[in-house]
């Protein structure tokens, strides 16, 4: 299933107010709850125990193949569990829980001598950085040998297109220096002929910081050029924003990066300068905390691993009567959770909530909304249908594949049906060999 154009929405959301949105510091009271499985990535394999104690930046836990990472504790603390949970992902992984302690020590990796290829690939690999879209893998894992050979595009997003979500445009106001050497790493790594940085919020001011960052390192300019996105949801996965940028269709089922496309965002550029120039391993990212929910909205550094509590702690809630769920990874695409035990992980950068309203699924009414906002042009309708009967072999000759989860048909259908969750559902059966 190819991308024959852009669809898409524009979601009107809270970013107006989140333009002059500070670092807001939250006061962490619970244990930390770190999870060692990440979207589609393998499990990462625990290296420390029940009362163990743990160091701020100490390993916990490291990869088993090229799927999973390097995982690093958040907080100075004892270990008090290592057991498999649901996470809020959705999933069953082995979460390690720390009890905080009021220790102040943190381990740091050993300065590199020497920003060759290998050595920037190494401290990649062990920094712990994850991708924040999509299948949620280690940073590294696109730059393995195979991929670099046909490497020829680096895109840095510095926006989010969820109209709830701000995390990549603030890292890239407010760091614009450490987004430029990142940035400029992964294309010294990659062997890419160039990097474009992708903007639409702020555009002005996010350019001209970055080009004057960029000018007082002596970088290239002629491999560096910028591009401004359309205002238009889900623009920001990596297919859509491949084919946008480099005219390059690249079938769902493939990576991008198998095309010569390697995709970044502003957290993973800020994660990979902080583990070179800082020698500090990931511990935390920059989550949105927005909707109509909160008194107020604001973007939070998230340590690994905080519940959810904490944010609701310091992010004081409207009328807690219309109040019991909330959803990680934005309004569209976002994973609703129901227990504020909930743990933030740094695969996701927004936390978002909005008032109940009690909505029941209608019959579908045949308007066609769904179809005409659906990026990868599939039929959610059809689908919707074959995922209620189970059919899973119609689905797959029908191209469930290739839905990317975006949420767009969900969003849209004046029905309220449940279309995006059960197609995605659906999807993950087909994967696994369940087409009967």
């Amino acid at each position: 299933m190819a991308f024959a154009n852009i669809r898409g929405v524009f979601i009107r959301g809270s970013r107006k107010a989140l333009r002059n949105a500070k670092i807001a510091e939250i006061k962490t009271s619970a244990n930390f709850c770190v999870p060692l499985k990440y979207g589609m990535a393998s499990e990462s394999k625990p290296l420390v125990s029940v009362g163990e104690n743990v160091k701020k930046g100490s390993v916990i836990a490291s990869p088993i193949d090229n799927s999973s990472a390097f995982i690093y504790s958040p907080v100075c603390g004892n270990v008090v569990a290592v057991d498999k949970r649901i996470n809020s992902n959705g999933q069953e992984s082995i979460v390690i829980e720390i009890e905080p302690s009021t220790s102040k020590a943190s381990l740091y990796f050993k300065p590199i001598e020497e920003q060759t290829k290998s050595n920037l690939f190494g401290r990649l690999v062990e920094c712990g950085s994850v991708d924040t879209w999509g299948k949620r893998l280690p940073s590294y894992k696109k730059y393995l040998s195979a991929n670099i050979r046909k490497a020829q595009t680096l895109i840095v997003k510095l926006y989010d297109s969820d109209g709830f979500v701000y995390s990549n445009c603030f890292i890239a106001k407010n760091y614009a220096k450490e987004v430029a050497l990142g940035a400029l790493l992964y294309l010294k790594i990659s062997n890419c002929d160039e990097v474009v940085f992708t903007v639409f919020d702020e555009q002005d001011k996010i350019v001209s910081q970055l080009k004057n960052e960029l000018l007082n390192i002596g970088a290239d300019l002629t491999k560096i050029r910028f591009y401004r996105i359309s205002r238009k949801y889900p623009l920001d996965e990596e297919h859509l924003l491949a084919k946008i940028i480099t005219r390059k269709t690249v079938r769902i089922e493939h990576n991008v990066e198998d095309f010569g496309v390697f995709v970044e965002s502003a957290q993973t550029c800020l994660n990979f300068y902080n583990a070179v120039y800082k020698n500090e391993p990931t511990i935390s990212s920059f989550y949105t905390i927005s909707g109509n929910t909160f008194k107020n909205a604001g973007v939070v550094d998230v340590l690994n691993g905080t519940k959810a509590l904490d944010i609701f702690s310091e992010f004081k809630i409207k009328n807690k009567e219309k109040f019991s769920s909330f959803a990680l990874g934005g309004a569209m695409a976002g994973i609703a959770q129901v227990s504020f035990e909930a743990e933030l992980p740094i695969s996701q950068t927004s936390l978002v909530s909005f008032e109940d309203k009690i909505y029941s699924e209608l019959p579908c009414i045949n308007c066609g909304k769904c179809t005409k906002v659906c990026p990868t042009r599939l039929e959610p309708m059809a689908l919707d249908t074959y995922a209620e009967e189970k059919d899973f072999g119609r689905a797959k000759k029908c191209g469930a594949e290739a839905c990317i989860n975006c949420g767009l048909c969900s969003y849209v259908c004046p029905a309220k049906r449940n279309l995006a969750q059960r197609i995605s559902d659906m999807k993950d059966n087909i994967i696994m060999g369940r087409t009967m």
